[in-house]
């Protein structure tokens, strides 16, 4: 009998210590984590409140909340904070010149038993003139910045990788049902929904097609999708694509064509913009091997270009005859005609037309 009752008031007066002991200031955060979603630039700050309650049993202060970069600033309560009592941490955010994805926090010091706490703010920053300074064609309610992709120079066995950038300016989502391309073209897209004022990227990788086709390539790359005022957008892919001379040995560099010109331009001098004039440039291959033109390419409708031959043999030459006519053009006039060809020092190169136009009397 004298155990349990030993026993029992053994329990009352554990019970009666621990009852007795300090908790002290203790922080509940409501939340730690906050993100703003998306917000427009222009419209101005930011601002959340990171409310917490003291469950603890003696007063919190918060002695300090200090924000991880000048954009941000922080208010919070400067009373204490008595148990059971609320107190909060006020966070604004200046969005100005933070476009894209932007991650925040405030470190908040106090008395209580976890005295550092960060928390933290994040989100997108967009901007209500994106559309303004960034696309230049309306395709649809798509905005684009071009549909006509100038890749350039790229050699036959590398590849060249671009973006295109699809903007829905209209006021509903739109589905990007499919994308076809050409098979030298790879595309893959961040999205298959291009929500109102927002935008995917189509991310492409090109590379020349097999067999080769050297100088001027254009291919195509459609999307499909449900725009109801255009449901089909067409880009147009443009590459100039020359010979790969990297791989070539020594001795193969040796044997290969050399070309040599009897002139690289042809200054008609001062003519009627009804004259017609032909000149004719000579190719003179000194190598060892046999010279490929693969290709002559004049855009110009005042010209118009033929060559005898296209393979030229060791020792031989090539005429090409440039017929000329301004075609009322007045003025300084100056056209050219681009040359590719197997030569790895004159892979590509051009020959000009220059002259004076006059009206006719």
């Amino acid at each position: 009998m004298k155990r349990i009752v030993l026993t029992i008031l053994s329990f009352l007066v554990t019970t009666l210590v621990f009852s007795q002991i300090k908790q002290g200031p203790k922080i509940q955060w409501e939340d730690e984590n906050w993100s703003w979603g998306k917000v427009v630039m222009e419209l101005g700050t930011v601002i959340h409140t990171y409310n917490f309650i003291n469950v603890g049993d003696e007063p919190v202060r918060i002695t300090e909340a200090s924000p991880s970069c000048g954009c941000t600033v922080a208010e919070w309560t400067l009373e204490p904070v008595m148990p059971g009592k609320s107190g909060y941490v006020k966070v604004k955010f200046d969005p100005k010149g933070k476009l894209g994805h932007n991650s925040k926090y405030v470190t908040v010091k106090s008395n209580a038993n976890s005295t550092i706490t960060n928390l933290t703010l994040s989100g997108d920053v967009i901007s209500n003139s994106w559309q303004k300074n960034k696309y230049k064609l309306q395709y649809g309610n798509i905005a684009v910045i071009t549909n006509n992709v100038q890749i350039g120079n790229i050699k036959e066995n590398s590849s060249y990788s671009f973006e295109i950038p699809l903007a829905n300016t209209g006021k509903k989502p739109i589905n990007i049902k499919r994308v076809l391309s050409a098979p030298n073209i790879v595309v893959t897209q961040s999205d298959n929904v291009i929500k109102p004022d927002e935008e995917i990227v189509l991310y492409c990788v090109y590379t020349p097609i097999k067999p080769t086709i050297y100088g001027e390539n254009t291919h195509e790359i459609r999307v499909y999708s449900n725009d109801d005022t255009l449901a089909i957008k067409s880009f147009m892919i443009s590459s100039i694509v020359a010979q790969d001379f990297s791989k070539l040995t020594k001795k193969q560099l040796k044997k290969s064509p050399i070309i040599v010109l009897n002139k690289i331009e042809e200054q008609f001098g001062t003519i009627s913009d009804e004259d017609t004039k032909t000149t004719i440039f000579k190719i003179f291959n000194k190598g060892k091997s046999n010279l490929i033109l693969h290709k002559i390419i004049s855009q110009s409708e005042s010209l118009e270009v033929s060559s005898d031959k296209m393979i030229v043999k060791k020792g031989d030459f090539a005429s090409i005859t440039v017929k000329y006519s301004p075609r009322k053009y007045i003025g300084v006039d100056e056209r050219f005609i681009n040359v590719i060809s197997n030569d790895p020092k004159n892979s590509n190169f051009s020959l000009s037309i220059k002259s004076y136009v006059l009206p006719a009397e």
